[in-house]
């Protein structure tokens, strides 16, 4: 497979445009939080205001000090469903999201990536099925594309592990949170109904990272009608600019914290045993998936080594072990 054909990938989208859509009545708030993203945010834009669609565009922009300021300035005066807002300092993408979300009109909510870009015909695809079975949540397949050769990148974000019988199936995951976390947790891959969110208060943490994985969590604990579909939504961009390695070591506390933060969910939801294990378990993996990249690369440092033991005490350890191989931790532990 060469240079991805996206046109061609994503033709049989275009059949679920609407024709006579009511532009000020969005039925779908897109919400991007911004830093400078001045190589692709027009992309971004474009791929998004060509769709024929009932849509508003929230950009966020967290402090920018590139042309993007005056890119988004130049979006805002040409097209009426394009809001700017301008963060006082910086913020990260988590609250920048948030801010968004207050003031989204849509009765659903896409949390976009200022470099990524959207599939012709998601938009109207995605609230028609959303809409008709009332969803609070709705996930679908992307691609993922290494930047640096323009090639699709297999599996990611396709749903390889997921079962097909499930899929445009309504779903709940204290029912099947083992089938729920086949899929990513990233935001962007799907739209959630915003009453549902407000009402329910769930909102992006402020970590620096990993602040979507609590925002999954939260979603999924408290959301009753669940989908997952195999449309290709978003094409997600990979390998750009510092590597992610340096800045996850970096920012390692943020995992840390976002493994508290969800076994606190668990906590606060009274969650039964299925699902309990099932988030504490990802959460595991997420933290010792970034320790073990860092320990063959023999870049970990003192400070990682005793942050995980003080995250993980006596308690969380027994409480892994008595799952024995169910769990991941048995080979984790090695590395500590």
């Amino acid at each position: 497979m060469g240079i991805i054909d996206f046109t061609c990938l994503c033709r049989k989208n275009q059949n679920y445009y609407f024709n006579e859509a009511k532009m000020n009545e969005p039925k779908i708030s897109v919400i991007i939080p911004v830093y400078n993203a001045q190589k692709y945010i027009r992309k971004c834009l474009g791929s998004i205001l060509k769709q024929h669609f009932p849509l508003e565009v929230i950009c966020v922009d967290d402090c920018s000090t590139d042309s993007t300021p005056e890119i988004l300035k130049e979006y805002a005066e040409k097209y009426s469903n394009v809001t700017v807002l301008r963060n006082e300092k910086n913020m990260y993408a988590g609250p920048s999201r948030n801010r968004g979300l207050e003031i989204a009109k849509g009765e659903y909510v896409h949390f976009m990536d200022s470099d990524d870009f959207v599939a012709p015909g998601s938009y109207a695809y995605m609230y028609k099925k959303a809409k008709k079975n009332y969803l609070d949540m709705l996930k679908t397949r992307c691609v993922a594309i290494n930047e640096k050769t323009g090639f699709p990148i297999k599996k990611q974000y396709r749903f390889p592990r997921f079962k097909k019988e499930l899929y445009n199936t309504v779903l709940d995951f204290h029912n099947r949170p083992e089938d729920l976390y086949c899929i990513n947790v990233v935001p962007w891959n799907g739209i959630y109904r915003r009453e549902f969110l407000l009402e329910n208060n769930i909102r992006f943490n402020d970590l620096f990272c990993a602040n979507d994985r609590s925002f999954y969590v939260n979603v999924c604990i408290i959301a009753k009608r669940v989908m997952i579909t195999r449309r290709t939504f978003v094409f997600h961009r990979k390998n750009i600019g510092d590597s992610l390695v340096g800045k996850r070591a970096t920012h390692f506390d943020c995992d840390l914290e976002s493994f508290k933060i969800c076994e606190n969910m668990c906590n606060d939801n009274n969650v039964n045993d299925k699902v309990r294990f099932e988030i504490l378990e990802h959460e595991l993996r997420n933290v010792f998936g970034w320790y073990k990249i860092f320990n063959d690369k023999k870049t970990v440092s003192p400070a990682h080594k005793q942050a995980i033991n003080e995250l993980f005490s006596d308690s969380r350890r027994s409480y892994f072990d008595s799952y024995g191989e169910k769990s991941k931790w048995s080979v984790f532990k090695k590395l500590i």
